[in-house]
């Protein structure tokens, strides 16, 4: 009997020593899912504050892109500070900080981001990126730059767009040059420089026949074969394009506003298909010689102390096609034509066609012929010569490219015949 009871004991001990170890086993196992779970939150915490919207990383490239920013921003101000000291204390004005502002009573002398030179007229305002289709892409951030074709709005509404001329510096660190001068080019759009702007003064042809005659002249309106009205002050332009470094040309083909002094901004009437129908306003202004053209456009600024206009000389048209070509994917502007085109259509509003804008400038290629103030003597009869120069492409045309030269006689008022006006600073 006391053996059995001994045996008891035995086993009771025994089980509850298993007891007591399966216990134990227990609680470390719970111990050890517990511990997994903290461990697993804590790796989630620390991925989260390492990656997440406000983590180390994220904290760290904002830091890094403001501490870019500012560098940016203090070599900025060296630069500024610099052209200060070098401009006798006349430091010229980032042209950013005019994007919103209003216009001032005094032309703007400012300076892109990299440098680069432009001056905004008095009563003008430089148009922000995304509004009226105006497009900023040259530094990726929308912020304006010579190259982008930077646009300038007055209180009408008129448009222009910036032709900058000389030693252009570039995102790159790259420069490239721009010279005011009458080009030629050739098949595959290469310009061929033919007359720079300081010798204006020699008439030389190109293509045998087309000349910008130096001394002012006016054109006779009536006169079929008569002489065209040439450039209003030619020396006076090349002067100031060279000393602000640029020059301005109308964004869009001119549009009829009551007067006779035209708008530069996008049509919004259906153009006349003959000289017979009525002009209204707002209507794409073709049907139109050549010298009323020309006083339509001397007209537009005529009272403007800060800025002057005329009608596209050569030296302005030529200079904006480079211009195109070195800073636009079209390096084939200069050959660029019209297809499917039946009748003159809206300026900036082609639906018939692929729409003609580079660098802010609408149609300089397409819809309309444009009158210039280049001169044409294919003979030597002036009644029978064609004593004028059209530009661009037309719907009527054939094919041959923005840059081509087609002549015809000042007094003819073709329904196919627009012009653009020229903007240059005093």
């Amino acid at each position: 009997m006391k053996c059995k009871e001994i045996q008891e004991n035995v086993n009771l001990q025994l089980k509850n020593k298993k007891k007591q170890e399966l216990k134990e086993k227990g609680i470390t196992l719970i111990a050890l899912v517990v511990t997994i779970i903290i461990l697993l939150i804590l790796a989630g915490t620390t991925v989260a504050f390492t990656l997440g919207n406000q983590g180390i990383i994220t904290k760290a490239k904002q830091a890094e892109e403001k501490y870019k920013e500012a560098q940016e921003q203090e070599e900025e101000k060296l630069n500024f500070l610099h052209e200060e000291i070098e401009n006798g204390g006349k430091r010229e004005n980032p042209l950013a900080n005019l994007i919103g502002q209003e216009s001032k009573n005094e032309n703007q002398d400012v300076t892109d981001a990299y440098g680069n030179k432009i001056t905004i007229p008095a009563e003008f305002i430089v148009v922000r990126n995304g509004q009226q289709n105006v497009e900023y892409n040259y530094s990726g951030d929308g912020r304006p730059n010579v190259q982008d074709g930077v646009v300038i709005q007055d209180e009408d509404g008129n448009q222009f767009v910036w032709i900058p001329v000389g030693k252009i510096k570039n995102k790159d660190g790259t420069t490239t040059t721009i010279k005011l001068g009458r080009y030629d080019f050739n098949k595959q759009g290469k310009e061929e420089l033919k007359q720079v702007a300081d010798d204006f003064g020699g008439e030389i042809p190109i293509q045998l026949y087309y000349n910008e005659e130096s001394k002012y002249r006016v054109g006779e309106k009536q006169v079929k074969g008569g002489k065209n009205t040439t450039a209003r002050n030619l020396s006076e332009f090349i002067m100031k394009v060279k000393e602000k470094g640029g020059y301005y040309i109308a964004r869009y083909e001119a549009v009829y506003k009551d007067g006779n002094i035209p708008y530069s901004k996008q049509s919004q009437g259906k153009p006349r298909s003959s000289n017979e129908e009525v002009i209204t306003d707002g209507m794409l202004w073709n049907c139109i010689s050549q010298p009323a053209a020309a006083e339509a456009s001397y007209k537009m600024y005529e009272k403007n102390n800060f800025c002057a206009s005329d009608l596209i000389n050569s030296y302005a048209w030529d200079t904006a096609i480079v211009f195109i070509q070195k800073f636009s994917n079209d390096k084939l502007y200069s050959k660029k034509s019209i297809n499917g085109i039946s009748e003159v259509e809206n300026t900036g509003d082609r639906k018939s066609d692929s729409l003609d804008k580079v660098c802010n400038i609408y149609d300089l290629a397409t819809n309309c012929f444009e009158w210039t103030t280049e001169s044409c003597f294919p003979s030597g009869d002036v009644l029978t010569s064609h004593v004028c120069t059209r530009r661009g492409e037309s719907f009527y045309g054939k094919a041959k490219g923005g840059s081509a030269r087609y002549n015809d006689h000042a007094a003819c008022e073709n329904f196919f015949d627009t012009f653009r006006v020229l903007l240059y600073l005093k």
